[in-house]
This record gives structure tokens, sequence and C-alpha cells, in this order.
């Protein structure tokens, strides 16, 4: 288990006050993960959500050929697994450990009993939550629009960086 001060100053638990964050402490726990390891594995059934405290992480996709494909490097704040833990299927990409890193786990088991119970610090995750994945579908707009905009000939070379890109971002 987390304590509050392991939630405190982590952008997906603003506004929550000490109460709150050790309720949402409750269902975390905090790891350290030596680099290599692998944090979400593509196709796992696992829902938690995952915040990177301290390192970096790498998102990878396996393609058609069965080959693995390195989508981004992301470091510290980020929230990876989301996606996963709101619709509840399968991680799309898998996660591993660039650097040494520190991540926090939010139990999507203990959170939705929080959801189930009305809880409001689990509503201000939620706000939370949902402000990570539209400014993740603000700069998918936005590459989007500059793909579209660029000559024919340069498409073709952008638009694989540029999903890369994307999906390396909406990660699991």
């Amino acid at each position: 288990m987390a304590g509050i001060e392991d939630l405190r100053g982590v952008g997906l638990f603003r506004f929550l006050d000490d109460a709150e964050l050790a309720t949402i402490a409750a269902h975390c726990t905090l790891r350290t993960l030596p680099k290599g390891e692998v944090l979400i594995a593509e196709g796992g059934a696992e829902h938690d959500v995952l915040v990177v405290k301290r390192g970096s992480i790498y998102v990878s996709k396996r393609t058609d050929s069965g080959r693995d494909r390195e989508l981004a490097t992301l470091d510290a704040e980020t929230v990876v697994g989301d996606v996963s833990m709101v619709l509840g299927s399968p991680r799309t990409a898998s996660v591993a450990a660039k650097t040494e890193v520190e991540v926090l786990a939010l139990s999507a088991t203990g959170y939705r009993e929080l959801l189930d119970r009305g809880d409001l610090a689990a509503y201000k995750v939620a706000r939370n939550l949902l402000e990570v994945m539209a400014q993740r579908q603000l700069r998918t707009n936005d590459r989007l629009m500059s793909f579209l905009s660029t000559d024919r000939d340069s498409k073709v070379s952008l638009e694989v960086e540029q999903l890369e890109q994307v999906l390396g971002e909406w990660g699991c």
C-alpha cells in the first residue's frame, strides 16, 4: 500500500485533500522496477492504472509480422493503462522500464469499488483522468491536422512517425 505522501504532488491525484488521498492510497502500491522490466504486457487482462513517478518508460506494440516496435518514450508524470481500466479491455500495447522507474499502481478493482460507493475521491480522480485523456486527444487531433496539411510526398514518411507517437501516447 502507498501512503498519502506518495500521492501528493501527482497530477492524477490533484484536488484531493489528505483524507481523500488516504482513501485512494489504500488502493495504490508503489514499486521500483529495474531497467527492462515489463510493466504492462500487450494483450494482458489486468486493468490497473500506472503513474510513472520517476524514470522513463517505453511503449511498444506488436506488428502484424510479430515484431515489437517501440512507439514512444515517456517520462515521469505519465499515466498509462487508463484506456484498459476505463473500457475493461485487454492491454493494447506493452510498457517497459527504459531506466529504473518508480511507479504508482492504482488498483482498478479497488478504484471501481470506490466509484460504486459514490466516493468523492474516486470522482475527483475520474475528473483528472478525463483531463489526461482529453489532452491526449487534442494532441492527436493536432498531429492529424498537421499530417493532413502536409504535401503528398512528405505524408508517407510522416505517417509512420506520427502514428507511432499517437499509439505510444495512448499506450495501454
